[in-house]
């Protein structure tokens, strides 16, 4: 039966839903060609949703793989054993005695893995135990873990002569007496440190979301997860994992810095982003908000999917300056319990 005029006019005047906060303003005006409905999202995410690997991760995971059995081999179990444990990642040595080691670049890898796989699920547990995760988001913990396990261990091969050159001190400005600088300059050191991987986390984060190669063979398999959930807060491409802390290293370069607050500036970065990953969506204080990112900023930036929005790691200043600064969800994101007995019909 041929279609009615008015039943073809009532079909042309629903159009495809687009992105809605709740205050009703068009946040989007500045990115129109990458706009996108939930559907769409979803769509384009589920074709990534399985557990591939492309042939640059595969690599960066066999050479990792390849120095470490390697390593292992040429001293034996109980000496590879103690090269990994003697690793200042590892909390051995530091201070002024890791100047004078030289322990092989798989020794750093280990150090960057273990911690780095070990951090990311423990914090994920606790959001998992204690924020009750599970009632707003769907599990895909499992794979999650697998897609962190490769970025941390494909990222490795790129970051480990990297954390060889600070932690040695073979190049850099971190230190490792405490007096070799003021009392006073570690608090200035850190908001320097701020200021420069927040710029370089902020700015490679927008390349990743407006370039379409980096998008698509980069950046958009950290966005299958829709909405984010702790777990996922490691699941990138190990060269995005590699890319968004490049920061930090380049801080240890140029910064003069010691290095007790260097680390612990590199542990609060992983443990926060695991925070905020989180389908909790907590909120800190309005006051805060104004300078840092919380869960519901994060949150909201998986919702939007390709959609630059709410782009930078411990801050959102750039965001502000930038316009790229989302505080509201978007009217379709889950943001009250929605699954089993904690379900609130109607509410979304």
């Amino acid at each position: 039966m041929a279609a009615t005029p008015s039943s073809q006019k009532k079909k042309a005047a629903v159009p495809e839903e687009p992105y809605h906060v709740d205050s009703d303003k068009d946040l989007l005006t500045k990115q129109d060609r990458l706009h996108l409905t939930h559907d769409q999202v979803l769509k384009k995410t589920q074709k990534k949703r399985g557990y591939g690997i492309d042939v640059i991760s595969l690599a960066l995971i066999l050479y990792c793989a390849y120095d470490i059995i390697r390593g292992l081999l040429d001293v034996g179990w109980d000496r590879f054993v103690e090269l990994t444990l003697l690793n200042p990642l590892m909390g051995g040595v530091s201070g002024p005695s890791a100047q004078a080691l030289d322990l092989p670049l798989w020794s750093y890898s280990m150090g960057h893995i273990i911690p780095g796989v070990g951090i990311s699920l423990l914090g994920a547990a606790l959001l998992y135990i204690f924020a009750q995760e599970y009632k707003y988001a769907d599990r895909e913990d499992l794979r999650a873990a697998y897609y962190a396990f490769i970025a941390i261990a494909g990222s490795a091969p790129v970051v480990a002569p990297l954390h060889k050159i600070i932690t040695e001190g073979r190049a850099g400005a971190l230190y490792f007496d405490v007096n070799d600088w003021p009392l006073w300059w570690i608090p200035i050191s850190l908001f320097i440190s701020l200021l420069i991987t927040e710029s370089w986390f902020y700015w490679f984060h927008y390349a990743a979301h407006v370039n379409q190669f980096l998008w698509t063979y980069v950046h958009e398999l950290h966005h299958t997860f829709v909405p984010s959930i702790g777990t996922c807060a490691s699941s990138f491409h190990p060269l995005d994992i590699a890319g968004l802390t490049i920061g930090a290293f380049f801080v240890a370069f140029v910064v003069p810095i010691h290095h007790m607050a260097h680390s612990g500036f590199l542990l609060v970065n992983l443990v926060w982003g695991i925070y905020q990953h989180s389908a909790w969506r907590s909120r800190i204080p309005p006051a805060l908000r104004l300078v840092f990112n919380d869960s519901m900023s994060h949150t909201i930036h998986h919702d939007m999917g390709r959609v630059p929005r709410n782009l930078g790691s411990l801050c959102g200043v750039w965001d502000r300056i930038m316009g790229t600064y989302m505080d509201s969800p978007p009217r379709w994101a889950i943001t009250k319990p929605s699954k089993g007995p904690y379900a609130q019909k109607g509410e979304q």
